[in-house]
């Protein structure tokens, strides 16, 4: 696949990217064993904007509500609780060449950290695999190596 051939599929991929997407499933395979930290029916939500802008949002749905109305009195071990059903994201985004050269529309996904409740990761850039299936209606996000847990992603397109 020649130079140009690459940087048009890749901005074919990355316009294709832009909008809202819903989460299907939320899976890390760690020592050949498959969990869902997020739980069998994560609940989550990815935006993407034309100006290179992005957020995601994803809940393991079930914590009981908090004892006050006031979500600044909650007790610390309700707090905790959100801590490990929520996990948020935000900042820029942009797609390169895998730079496999087989010829399919993947591209890495860069996430430049700007806002994310995982303080190790506040301004970083995390690199991963992404690609379209079902004509563009599932978008699959994953590890772009196999160093450490691999995570798989994948998002259905909001109407």
């Amino acid at each position: 696949m020649s130079a140009a051939t690459t940087s048009d599929a890749v901005g074919a991929l990355q316009s294709r990217i832009v909008g809202n997407w819903d989460l299907k499933s939320f899976a890390l395979t760690v020592n050949s064993h498959m969990i869902h930290p997020m739980g069998d029916q994560p609940k989550g939500i990815h935006i993407f904007t034309t100006s290179g802008h992005m957020s995601a949002n994803i809940l393991n749905p079930g914590q009981p509500a908090y004892a006050s109305p006031n979500p600044f009195a909650a007790a610390d071990e309700e707090y905790a609780e959100s801590g490990r059903r929520f996990m948020a994201w935000a900042g820029k985004w942009s797609v390169t060449p895998l730079g496999k050269g087989d010829g399919s529309e993947a591209g890495v996904l860069a996430y430049e950290i700007h806002v994310v409740n995982f303080p190790n990761q506040l301004g970083r850039t995390q690199e991963r695999k992404v690609w379209m299936e079902d004509e563009g209606s599932v978008l699959v996000i994953t590890s772009l190596d196999d160093h450490g847990p691999f995570m798989e992603y994948r998002w259905t397109r909001l109407s």
